[in-house]
């Protein structure tokens, strides 16, 4: 076992993506750069994200041995007890924060956890309910950075709805993108995507005060490109290649930046949205294929 494994075994690309929620949920809280303690909450959160993955590959050993045998756990590059010791010294550094955060960030990171051990142990048979946990935890991981930043209002909370509807469209693609994904499904979904990009725009309603409407409009016409991209609607990609769900995964700092830039602060924007080289740097050199 490698380290390298452990990297691959916690989606590492996919621990960035968490990070990047606080740094935007600062931002947009704050309409300003985040503070020393949403940087520190930033990093916490990678931890939390890379436990919960640990916690869920290992819970979903024996259908992975059949469903995607190339993982780490399944293929035995990294054993089940070095994921468990992985899945507890990861959350004990994600939630070690708790001890210094403010009363309100506490409670909703200890909201988050709950949901995240919800999601692992409930029956897939409850696959609805499960992805609306798995949305619930991405929007409380983007409400955490700006509570920890003494900013609590409707442009926070409007942000961290559409960070968790993004999520939620994740899910769906998931469930659409296979062989059998006949091309009229796929058409709603790319249609579907389109809409909630344009209300990444609308949120910006919220914030735009006496800023330009130039960038709530430049925030919508990202938003619709951005959903587009991923929908794919022209289908370049063979269906079932799985491209679309992991552009969607990996395309979260950019969601999270068009937010920031409804709220018209370009360098923060550009801030989040530099996650995303992060994301890809690193999912080149672990060959991450998959999200």
């Amino acid at each position: 076992m490698t380290g390298r494994d452990i990297l691959r075994l916690v989606r590492f690309p996919n621990t960035i993506t968490a990070a990047a929620d606080i740094v935007a949920g600062a931002t947009v809280a704050t309409w300003g750069l985040p503070s020393p303690e949403a940087w520190l909450l930033s990093a916490s959160a990678a931890f939390l994200y890379a436990g919960a993955i640990a916690l869920n590959d290992l819970h979903d050993l024996e259908q992975d041995r059949a469903g995607a045998p190339g993982r780490p756990l399944p293929s035995g590059s990294v054993s089940a007890r070095a994921a468990l010791v992985v899945a507890i010294f990861a959350f004990g550094v994600g939630l070690a924060p708790i001890a210094f955060l403010p009363r309100a960030a506490a409670l909703v990171t200890l909201s988050l956890f709950a949901t995240i051990l919800a999601y692992t142990f409930l029956p897939k048979r409850f696959q609805r309910l499960r992805a609306l946990l798995i949305a619930g935890c991405r929007a409380q991981n983007f409400l955490r950075g700006g509570v920890v930043s003494g900013a609590m209002g409707p442009v926070l909370l409007v942000a961290s709805a559409l960070q968790g509807a993004w999520t939620l469209l994740i899910s769906l693609i998931s469930e659409l993108e296979n062989p059998e994904a006949g091309r009229r499904r796929g058409s709603r979904l790319d249609l579907f995507l389109a809409l909630v990009g344009a209300a990444a725009g609308m949120a910006g309603l919220f914030a735009s005060g006496d800023r330009s409407p130039w960038f709530l409009g430049f925030a919508s016409a990202g938003g619709i490109g951005l959903a587009i991209w991923v929908g794919d609607p022209l289908r370049r990609a063979a269906p079932g290649a799985g491209l679309a769900v992991r552009r969607a995964v990996f395309a979260l700092p950019i969601w999270g930046a068009l937010q920031v830039l409804s709220t018209g602060h370009w360098l923060a924007a550009a801030l989040v949205a530099s996650f995303y080289l992060a994301v890809l740097g690193s999912a080149s050199c672990l060959r991450q294929r998959a999200a």
